[in-house]
């Protein structure tokens, strides 16, 4: 057990042993549209229509398609083929559908647990089903049916091993869904469905070293998914579960008196509109939930009854108690009597929560944000508000804090997408300024500037309103003698019809020169020198206009005066477009204090996509940057307590994602969260950290970068926990790790080496599928002898300039202590050869590997 806080420790998935038959590769594509599984060839591939199987739901198929499957596991194994229709199915005395045959009675036979499931008290390996419909005829059947079922024996030690289920739907089952049980090691349930059942969607019943991915369950009669029994070592990853009976994603012991769950990672996905909780954690412990939307359930948004060493972190926690307003919090920790068993009490204990949103913005509200009602004196439940700064990677993003009172608030509407009838016609009352009613024209030819302004400042003088843009492209250019175009101004919401709707182009033929020399910072900007508040955009395209225009222009623009303290606050851009701008598409910049970006996109611009320059309690949601010449996502300055949660950077010329210090000697950003996305196929680094501390980087999938997938230079206490980092090093084969860890010396401003320490690698699938290869798995160049990089069970390996070690097959013991042999060798071989003068912190260009590091200027 964790001492004090949660402590979760989901072990990577172990690696499936080898088998004297491995599943085709043809198991996992999904077929063609051309009705049949025509791409299945080879002495492996038996066709249950061979053996009789015929696509009528009105015959009893399982005679046939059993002969078919024992056929192919008397040759050693196989791949058995359905080919389109719907079989009819009973009880042993989509596209394809097994169907149980009308009129199938329980009273004149038995339960029906399963109507695809492995064999009672045996051990059954290497098996899968995929791309199949599991119908239980809810309606013309009598008794108890189940989906699929498997496992060896409830309460013995009998396990199926080694199961794939991919792209399987359940329906209509008067039972569960899917209800592997008892036990399994190494399942894989992953882009199924299950809904209309009488029971659970997806069970997890004693499960160890299971992955559940890409699933979606709705409209079950009770649970979304229940983790059950002594389940352990289980990711449930970007799941869906909505508009259940009961509660979405349930973690419980179960009604025995048993070994709990334990050690079960829930990351990303959504769990909204169920009738109970959204998500809840009985007698259970060490379990952590993350990036997950929590929406609109029935009671409680998350309840931690009875259970220790559980973090709920940086999850959307949203309209909550929708059956009784006021009724229920956001999070509930109690502790929990077990009087149907044991009699014994659960203390809820040493739980954490942190960086979540818990909010009600419908007009219904909940009991409380947090609720503890935990008796236990040193109970020690946490809500992170510190800093830790210790000899491990302690990331913690404080929760955002709430925008304060404002005389003027944000009208709903300005949050809402606009219809599709072409203009903004849901807008009324005395605080809508129709930017066209002073003088704005849908023509790219016409300069807009002044008429949007008179708008803009007519709403500011009324106290604050929402000026609206209907659908055009409306020609911009810049004040005369200032910096920018359209300036925001305090309480004032600018909105527009839509992205690629309404339209803020350059005018054709702009030119800096030509403009008393001053760049355009900001198609739309706030005021230079002052302190701007509660003001955003939404729904709008700002087009540079890159190919006929001369020089710099920046998409939006806001902030206080690089260097100073003035700041802006409050701040929205929602669902906002900047393309073909010669400099950057977003660059809030010094200072900005509770900004939202979110659902933007950012393309073809010379700079970066989206950059974040001293933003501290900041949010950049659900946005995509793409094909920028640059970096797609640039976090520097001092930025602090800033969430990156789903954003995607794609096809950018520089970094993916990087967070650094940038080119001044100031303080470095830190409290970082990066949490779920993706970052690929850009040209240099997927993610780069360069003197940057406190950061953490979990469920991001980091794809095809032309150098690392990962590169930590000259920064501490950074965590890459769970990610897929896989194909990087795409522009030179072999010649780059898929995470690299080096000290740096910042050579341009201070002459001081940054040492790499304290970052900790854990749960990431680190691999190359596609031919070629990457120089290490991870690669370590910290010279410190006290640098303390951890790699935790890391599912792949760990590599030292030449040393690479491999971690399969191994017991993790004889591991860590073979790594730890190697890491003394080499530090203390680099530390003669290159370090002699470490002390004196002064450094070279030897510790930089040559290839240029751009920073943000």
């Amino acid at each position: 057990m964790a001492d004090d806080g949660a402590n979760v420790t989901v072990d990577d998935i172990k690696l499936r042993p080898e088998s004297n038959f491995s599943a085709p590769q043809e198991f996992f594509i999904l077929s063609d549209d051309s009705g049949s599984v025509n791409f299945i060839s080879g002495t492996d591939a038996y066709q249950a229509q061979d053996f009789g199987a015929v696509a009528d739901p009105t015959v009893d198929n399982r005679a046939a398609i059993q002969d078919a499957i024992d056929a192919a596991h008397a040759a050693g194994g196989g791949m058995v083929v359905l080919q389109s229709g719907t079989y009819g199915i009973s009880k042993k005395p989509g596209k394809t559908v097994l169907r149980v045959v009308d009129g199938w009675n329980e009273d004149l036979d038995d339960k029906l647990t399963g109507i695809i499931r492995s064999p009672w008290g045996e051990a059954t390996k290497n098996y899968g089903i995929a791309d199949l419909t599991l119908d239980g005829n809810r309606e013309n059947t009598k008794g108890l049916i189940d989906g699929f079922y498997n496992g060896g024996r409830p309460g013995g030690t009998i396990a199926d091993e080694d199961v794939w289920i991919v792209r399987v739907e359940t329906r209509y089952c008067s039972g569960y869904g899917f209800d592997p049980h008892e036990r399994n090691e190494r399942l894989t349930i992953t882009d199924s469905i299950s809904h209309h059942n009488g029971k659970d969607g997806f069970v997890a019943d004693y499960i160890i070293d299971g992955v559940y991915k890409n699933n979606i369950a709705y409209e079950n009669d009770r649970h979304g998914f229940n983790i059950v029994t002594s389940t352990h070592d289980l990711l449930l990853s970007n799941n869906i579960a909505r508009d259940n009976g009961g509660g979405g994603i349930v973690v419980q012991r179960g009604s025995f008196d048993i070994p709990v769950p334990h050690n079960i990672m829930v990351a990303g996905g959504e769990s909204s509109r169920n009738g109970k909780e959204g998500v809840l954690f009985l007698m259970c412990y060490n379990v952590e939930i993350k990036g997950v939307d929590v929406l609109e359930n029935g009671s409680y948004g998350v309840r931690i009854h009875g259970s220790s060493h559980v973090s709920v972190s940086n999850n959307q926690i949203i309209n909550n108690s929708r059956s009784k307003d006021g009724g229920y919090a956001g999070i509930q920790i109690k502790d929990y009597t077990d009087v149907k068993n044991t009699n014994r009490t659960y203390f809820a204990e040493n739980n954490t929560i942190s960086g979540n949103v818990i909010e009600w913005t419908t007009g219904l509200s909940g009991k409380a944000i947090v609720e503890v009602l935990a008796v236990n004196d040193d109970s020690n439940n946490i809500m992170l508000g510190d800093h830790d700064h210790g000899d491990w990677a302690n990331v913690t993003v404080d929760d955002i804090k709430l925008r304060p009172e404002s005389n003027f608030s944000a009208p709903q509407e300005f949050f809402i997408l606009s219809d599709d009838s072409g203009s903004v016609n849901f807008i009324s009352g005395t605080d809508a300024y129709q930017a066209q009613d002073f003088g704005a024209v849908a023509d790219p030819t016409v300069d807009n500037r002044a008429a949007i302004q008179d708008a803009i400042d007519a709403a500011h003088a009324a106290g604050g309103g929402m000026v609206v843009l209907q659908s055009g492209t409306f020609g911009i250019s810049k004040k005369p003698g200032d910096n920018g175009a359209i300036l925001m101004k305090d309480n004032v919401f600018l909105k527009g019809n839509g992205i690629g709707k309404t339209v803020l182009r350059v005018v054709d033929g702009w030119n800096e020169d030509l403009d008393d020399g001053f760049k355009l910072t900001g198609i739309i900007r706030s005021p230079w020198g002052e302190a701007t508040k509660n003001y955003g955009i939404a729904d709008l395209t700002l087009d540079g206009n890159r190919e006929n225009t001369k020089g710099l222009i920046d998409g939006f623009y806001n902030g206080g005066r690089p260097g100073g303290t003035i700041t802006d606050e409050d701040v929205w851009i929602v669902r906002v477009e900047a393309r073909y701008c010669s400099g950057y598409g977003f660059e809030p910049n010094e200072r900005n204090e509770r900004l939202t970006i979110t659902d933007s996109i950012s393309h073809h611009n010379g700079r970066d996509g989206f950059v974040a320059v001293y933003i501290i309690d900041g949010v950049y949601k659900n946005n995509i940057a793409y094909e920028n010449d640059r970096h797609g996502f640039n976090i520097v300055t001092s930025t602090h307590d800033l969430l990156l949660s789903n954003n995607i950077a794609r096809d950018n010329g520089g970094g993916g994602i990087v967070v650094q210090r940038g080119s001044l000697d100031i303080p470095a950003p830190h409290d970082i969260m990066v949490a779920g996305g993706e970052s690929s196929r850009n040209g240099k680094e997927g993610v780069l950290f360069l003197m940057c501390y406190n950061v953490e980087i979990k469920g991001v999938d980091i794809l095809e970068n032309g150098s690392y997938g990962v590169r930590i230079h000259g920064s501490s206490h950074v965590s890459v926990s769970n990610n897929q980092i896989i194909n990087n090093s795409r522009s030179k084969d072999g010649g780059y790790a898929g995470i690299q860890i080096k000290d740096y010396t910042d050579v341009k401003n201070t002459n001081r080496t940054y040492f790499a320490e304290n970052n900790t690698i854990s749960g990431n699938v680190i691999e190359w599928t596609t031919g070629l290869s990457g120089k290490a798995i991870v690669e370590v160049l910290a010279v410190n002898d006290d640098s303390n990089n951890i790699m935790l069970d890391e599912d792949k390996g760990y590599s030292a300039s030449a040393i690479y070690v491999i971690i399969s097959g191994v017991s993790v013991a004889v591991v860590a202590v073979t790594v730890l042999i190697l890491v003394w060798w080499w530090r203390n071989e680099k530390r003669d050869r290159k370090c002699k003068d470490r002390d004196a912190q002064t450094g070279t260009s030897s510790h930089h590997d040559g290839a240029p590091i751009e920073l943000h200027s």
